[in-house]
């Protein structure tokens, strides 16, 4: 049976803003099964400044219109629309503005999915129970699995894929990762054509971001809460607004869900206690868990957190522990995330590019406690709060800092009001560009130092993005190998 929410959409045009890979992925699946539905497509970018394919998609559907000017369109064309708002674009974007104020409905790639979800659980259900056959299921069970957090989303939701997956269960990964969730949907249909033996239950593990979880009004049957501070200052008005953003992962949950989340921080606990649904904390302070998360090969205690619920849900899948430890072994540290890229003349050079934030770097430093450490830090300026990283710094081993900006102004200045004598202003330089920042510390390095890019700040300005900060860093690296 079809899903009643997708089949609805027939009496409205489509809106799609923001033409990212979210926004390419809901054209494609909209269009696909509404071809004859008219589309809105906007970007504040030009046409051509947009990936290649849009060009192409438009050219060949007479009823698409694209613009990135909302003033070639009136209040008619906007009416009895349902708009996809690609996440990161605020409802307070003056574009989104018009379009809702028209009267658009609001929907996303990720509600779409989990709507999609509801139908078909609402469809495969008699008297409140999944259908059966004689081969188990006779539609399978669906599980959604969301994961949120500042830090570590990407690591405990990559890690419990592992595990889930080299366990033989059918899984699906995607989200902020960076596979559009009706991707995933789309996937696990095609394998439902292909696969002659079901299993009886599917997991959809989704990386839920403040952006992505911000409008929707759905939540997944299992939510995972790590430890949640403060980020994304230049998107929201305060703290209290970006935890909001945060709090629908478990707004929408029912009695018959379940949040396991992280005890040791009171903004997850305070997420968890707005869910109906079954609880299960986790805490450095179980032995027990914490030893088993450290089989794994990550570095750091943080990443004992995003290993643990890996475990949690494995136990409650009834994985056996040789089942969860073998495969938490196994599991391969993610790009950007405190990865070791080369080791020159005695020199370990790490990227932890993914560290946008003071706290993670502060994990980073902790994670080399006692080790001589030169830091390369600083980006883009989103006005966070660097007196504990400033401490973290004096307190640590490091002995210099290669200074990124325009924020690595504003570490120093930290560092100055925490330490008036401050031993390591001599060996504290500012750089405009990565190739002199790694020219500077390859000359100044040891052997036996630890060379760290964690710059507890975005990257927007001197790059696109977190990853090709992280790759222009190890490839300047790689020009200093034999």
């Amino acid at each position: 049976m079809p899903s009643p929410k997708l089949e609805n959409l027939k009496k409205y045009k489509i809106i799609i803003f923001g033409l990212g890979r979210e926004g390419l992925s809901t054209y494609c699946f909209l269009h696909a099964r509404f071809p004859k539905n008219n589309f809105i497509l906007i970007d504040d970018r030009p046409l051509l400044e947009l990936d290649k394919v849009w060009v192409k998609l438009i050219k060949n559907n007479s009823k698409a219109k694209f613009t990135s000017s909302l003033k070639e369109l009136s209040v008619d064309d906007l009416r009895n629309s349902v708009l996809y708002k690609t996440p990161g674009i605020p409802v307070s974007h003056p574009g989104i503005k018009q379009v809702l104020n028209a009267g658009a409905l609001l929907s996303s790639n990720t509600q779409l999915f989990f709507d999609l979800v509801k139908d078909y659980k609402k469809n495969n259900k008699v008297n409140g129970e999944v259908k059966k056959g004689t081969l188990g299921y006779k539609s399978p069970k669906l599980t959604t699995i969301g994961i949120t957090g500042t830090k570590g989303k990407s690591t405990a939701s990559s890690m419990l894929y592992h595990v889930l997956k080299e366990n033989n269960l059918e899984v699906y990964l995607g989200g902020n990762i960076g596979t559009p969730a009706l991707e995933n949907w789309q996937a696990w249909n095609k394998n439902k054509v292909k696969n002659t033996k079901q299993q009886d239950e599917v997991f959809f593990i989704l990386e839920l971001s403040c952006h992505q979880l911000a409008e929707i009004i759905s939540s997944p049957d299992i939510a995972v809460i790590q430890d949640i501070v403060s980020e994304h200052l230049d998107y929201y008005e305060d703290f209290d607004q970006y935890l909001q953003a945060k709090s629908q992962i478990t707004r929408f949950q029912t009695k018959k869900d379940l949040v396991i989340y992280n005890a040791d921080s009171k903004t997850a606990a305070q997420l968890a206690n707005l869910s109906p649904g079954k609880k299960i904390t986790f805490s450095l302070k179980n032995k027990e868990l914490v030893s088993q998360a450290k089989k794994t090969s990550l570095l750091g205690e943080h990443n004992i957190y995003n290993t643990i619920p890996a475990i949690i849900i494995g136990q409650y899948l009834k994985l056996t522990p040789k089942q969860i430890s073998s495969t938490i072994k196994t599991f391969k540290p993610l790009h950007h995330r405190l990865e070791l890229i080369a080791k020159i003349n005695g020199v370990k050079y790490y990227d932890d590019s993914i560290s946008t934030i003071p706290q993670a770097t502060i994990a980073a430093l902790k994670t080399f406690a006692g080790k001589s450490i030169i830091l390369l830090a600083g980006g883009y300026e989103r006005q966070q709060d660097f007196s504990q990283l400033a401490k973290e710094i004096k307190n640590s081993k490091v002995k210099a800092i290669a200074i990124l900006p325009p924020s690595g102004q504003r570490i120093i200045a930290e560092l100055e009001r925490v330490d008036i004598c401050n031993a390591l202003r001599a060996n504290i330089k500012e750089f405009s560009s990565m190739i002199e920042a790694v020219h500077h510390v390859h000359q100044f390095a040891r052997p036996g130092d630890i060379v760290l890019l964690s710059p507890a700040a975005a990257s927007f300005g001197l790059f696109k993005d977190y990853r090709e900060r992280g790759n222009e860093f190890a490839r300047v690296v790689g020009l200093f190998q034999d």
